[in-house]
């Protein structure tokens, strides 16, 4: 791939099927899932939030996501290839904005309920710590 956004990095065959032959369907779903949550708990439990700052919050919890998940990404399932085998930092800066962005523009916020359904942190909890137990039983 180019190295715009996000650095330069290629696809392994590891990954599954891919949209239009070039974008693993689990890349779009993944980040779905890791926005909305996010979008979605942070919503709920920043009671005097409005969505701009919700949104960046989104974008500050995906790009620290985005570190935890790297290492296990490429390092270790071996899903895609970084140039240099290094992360550069604009990957986790393009995430940030980019999370930020689908976070501000998507209809997936909700105003703060009377109780908060804790489902949406509870995954996000669980994805990041099988993340964090996966880099330590590995070593990265």
């Amino acid at each position: 791939m180019s190295g715009i956004p996000f650095g330069s990095y290629s696809y392994t065959d590891a990954f599954g099927p891919r949209m239009g032959g070039v974008l693993p369907l689990a890349i779009p779903l993944a980040w779905f899932t890791v926005v909305a949550g996010a979008n979605l708990s942070l919503s709920q439990y920043w009671r005097d939030g409005s969505r701009a700052p919700i949104a960046i919050a989104t974008g500050a919890f995906a790009m620290i996501f985005d570190f935890l998940m790297e290492p296990f990404a490429y390092a270790i399932r071996g899903y895609w290839h970084w140039a240099g085998n290094i992360v550069p930092p604009q990957n986790f800066f393009s995430w940030f904005i980019f999370s930020a962005l689908m976070a501000w523009v998507t209809p997936v916020y909700s105003k703060p309920a009377q109780r908060a359904d804790p489902r949406p942190a509870i995954t996000l909890g669980l994805m990041s710590g099988l993340f964090i137990a996966a880099r330590i039983a590995h070593g990265v």
